[in-house]
């Protein structure tokens, strides 16, 4: 495969589906787990992911026109997990939450290589922090140089590196990244390949109306055919080189899975996305507090009276500090 280059706008909801781009059913049933560690060679970094440290493991199940993620998060206080069914039939991806017993349903977006891994309550984006005003725009440069074959973890994989370029304007936020991800992927099949993951174009708006443009442009076929592959190890670098993340192969198994792992349980109750969002929310921080309690709080959960407070009420407000930058932490969307 020679060096070839793709301009990619990635999108997050309805696509504009490609007619060249067929799905492929599998012909049998997958599982596997990859486990991605944060940080590589930490001296010298003092934020962003590659400081943190934790590690988030995701099992892929695979069947027909469909799969599903479940995906354990662990940045020390923070621990969660998060379960998504793709439902390549219906064109829709549906994000439950086990322990609430709620789901939300969104249409299936784009192939996303550099943006964010999902819309985690604990993790923003700068287009989430955008106006509704005006237009957006994100185009992602992806390069794919092949490096051989190379036997890893006793299998056999192709090695290659990518490297994406992601460029972002208007309300998609004002921003110019690049980041390489060192890629090894064996010929067993680990992805649907939905067309609406490689679409040509579309527009959507954001979370505050602002219409966003998303292109695809390129060898669609061979962007799909190098992601439709399970991955046996990945490294993902900066755009000093200095790497972030590690993802690792740790179980992989062909044994039959049952329909209903692909299906909402009946019990469900299906909320709106922000509603969603909100009690994800909600739920991580209420895991923060000792013994599920607020700071403070007494045994009926009343938050104690703020020190410096009287029973005339509350003591005077000091004026307010100028709020120092809130760091954005955003993680590469993973198409495995």
């Amino acid at each position: 495969m020679s060096t070839q280059t793709i301009k990619v706008i990635p999108a997050c909801s309805l696509a504009l589906i490609a007619a060249a781009l067929i799905p492929v059913p599998s012909h049998a049933d997958v599982r596997y787990t990859m486990e991605m560690k944060m940080g590589g060679d930490k001296s010298g970094q003092d934020d962003g992911a590659a400081a943190m440290g934790g590690s988030i493991r995701t099992t892929t199940f695979l069947k027909d026109m469909r799969q599903r993620d479940e995906t354990a998060t662990d940045f020390g206080p923070i621990k969660m997990t998060t379960v998504t069914i793709t439902q390549c039939d219906k064109h829709r991806e549906v994000k439950l939450d086990p322990d609430l017993k709620i789901y939300t349903v969104s249409a299936i977006g784009a192939f996303l290589p550099a943006k964010q891994m999902s819309k985690s309550p604990m993790m923003t984006s700068k287009a989430d922090d955008q106006g509704a005003g005006g237009t957006g725009k994100e185009v992602v440069t992806f390069t794919a140089k092949n490096l051989g074959t190379e036997k890893v973890a006793d299998i056999q994989a192709r090695h290659a590196m990518l490297t994406f370029r992601t460029q972002s304007s208007g309300c998609a936020g004002a921003s110019d990244t690049t980041m390489k991800m060192e890629l090894w992927t064996a010929p067993i099949k680990a992805a649907l390949n939905c067309p609406e993951r490689y679409s040509a174009s579309r527009v959507i708006p954001n979370e505050k109306g602002c219409p966003i443009t998303y292109e695809m442009k390129g060898d669609l076929a061979g962007l799909r055919d190098i992601f439709g592959e399970m991955a046996v190890k990945q490294v993902f670098y900066d755009a000093n080189d200095k790497p972030l993340f590690t993802r690792d192969l740790r179980e992989h198994s062909t044994a039959a899975l049952d329909d209903s792992l692909f299906d909402v349980p009946s019990d469900y109750k299906e909320v709106s996305d922000d509603e969603f969002q909100k009690q994800e929310r909600d739920k991580m921080m209420h895991s923060f507090m000792p013994g599920g309690k607020m700071p403070g709080a007494g045994a009926d959960e009343t938050p104690a009276t703020p020190e410096g407070d009287t029973a005339d009420g509350p003591a005077p407000t000091p004026d307010p500090k100028p709020e120092k930058p809130k760091h954005k932490f955003k993680v590469p969307g993973l198409p495995f």
